[in-house]
């Protein structure tokens, strides 16, 4: 199918993940590999192809001129008029990943989607072409190391950050007062994965937050990605012991030298040492050492992030529709959020925010028998 936008031609069409040919894999690679803003897990075809053996409606839109493959919009279906981001709750950040001289429309992916609108939870500003789709901006947390553990060390002093000093002090404790401490990077041990996963379940029923691995295709996702090896993607896990268990655990997804942390979690029984924040520095040193350039902490305004992050990556939720009634709708939806966090109405005021996140996250969930 042809679309034309202004003087330029653009065939659009939709491939399953597992179906991508070795040019359209290439081009893809290489735009990961040439854009600095694209070089994330969650936009490689690692994570699309990765998520496809689990998901039968999983997509990549792939947009073509002159018939080579010039941009690639992965995504899932929902219902029978929307389309969300391919992983749904479990993808950080989403974007149409085209290089910036290349003029795309996303919304040409609609018709041959045959949606009325895409959503989307993480949507970067990686091209321009997506900002514009961008309805709250969030920022995403990272932590260069490029230059070397050093290096980052006086970065964070020169900051004004302490944090590196106050977590030597809980180390230093730790190991005076528990046996056997021990760090480890790299390691693929599956049964402290197993218990990080366990962690997180635990965590998730303890504060009623919504328990994504009950559905079995992300379980599937989350288990294949720990052996999996494509072309630089994969998952890397970081432990902490002592006392001969495991402490604390992170477990991060892989591209080339860049990591996204996944998960994380530790035992209660150490809470008083803050084993996650061992962790993250130990992680973080043991990055620098080996030759990685960043760790994506992801959203989310939690003190430990801006503590040890360099820089920020802008991502938010937002959509790509047509005119018609689901487009208003969700535009609504917007509309109504940002009146109330507008307003002096205290913890009221992310209420819109929380519902339409948590609505996304059951969305995002489920399960289409659509291709």
């Amino acid at each position: 199918m042809w679309y034309r936008t202004g003087p330029l031609a653009m065939k659009v069409n939709c491939v399953s993940p597992s179906d991508l040919s070795v040019d359209e894999l290439s081009a893809w690679n290489a735009i990961l590999r040439d854009v600095p803003a694209f070089r994330s897990p969650y936009l490689s075809p690692g994570w699309a192809k990765l998520v496809g053996r689990s998901r039968p409606d999983s997509t990549v839109v792939v947009f073509r001129k002159d018939d080579q493959p010039v941009g690639f919009l992965p995504v899932q279906r929902s219902t029978g008029h929307t389309a969300l981001p391919l992983g749904g709750p479990i993808c950080d950040y989403q974007s149409l990943i085209a290089r910036d001289d290349v003029q795309l429309d996303a919304r040409l992916a609609l018709d041959e989607l045959k949606v009325k609108r895409i959503d989307f939870t993480g949507l970067t500003d990686a091209h321009p072409c997506c900002a514009p789709h961008i309805k709250t901006q969030d920022l995403g947390m990272v932590v260069d190391v490029s230059n070397g553990w050093d290096a980052y060390v006086e970065n964070r002093r020169a900051a004004g950050s302490s944090v590196l000093k106050r977590v030597r002090k809980k180390y230093k404790k730790m190991k005076a007062e528990c046996t056997n401490v021990e760090f480890s990077a790299f390691t693929h041990n599956k049964d402290d994965f197993k218990t990080l996963m366990d962690w997180k379940r635990d965590q998730w029923r303890r504060t009623g937050s919504i328990d994504i691995m009950s559905k079995p295709w992300i379980n599937q996702v989350i288990s294949d990605s720990f052996d999996v090896s494509d072309n630089g993607f994969g998952g890397e896990l970081f432990t902490l012991k002592a006392d001969g268990q495991l402490v604390a655990a992170l477990y991060a997804l892989k591209l080339d030298k860049i990591l996204h942390a996944w998960f994380v979690g530790y035992s209660r029984d150490y809470e008083t040492y803050s084993p996650g924040l061992i962790l993250f520095t130990e992680t973080l040193k043991a990055m620098a050492e080996s030759g990685y350039e960043q760790l994506d902490l992801g959203g989310g305004e939690y003190q430990f992030k801006q503590s040890l992050a360099t820089q920020t990556r802008m991502a938010g939720p937002g959509f790509i529709g047509s005119s018609n009634l689901a487009t208003y709708s969700r535009s609504l939806q917007y509309e109504v959020r940002s009146i109330v966090e507008s307003l002096p109405l205290g913890c009221v005021r992310s209420w819109p925010a929380k519902a339409m996140r948590r609505m996304d996250i059951w969305r995002g969930m489920s399960e289409s028998n659509s291709r």
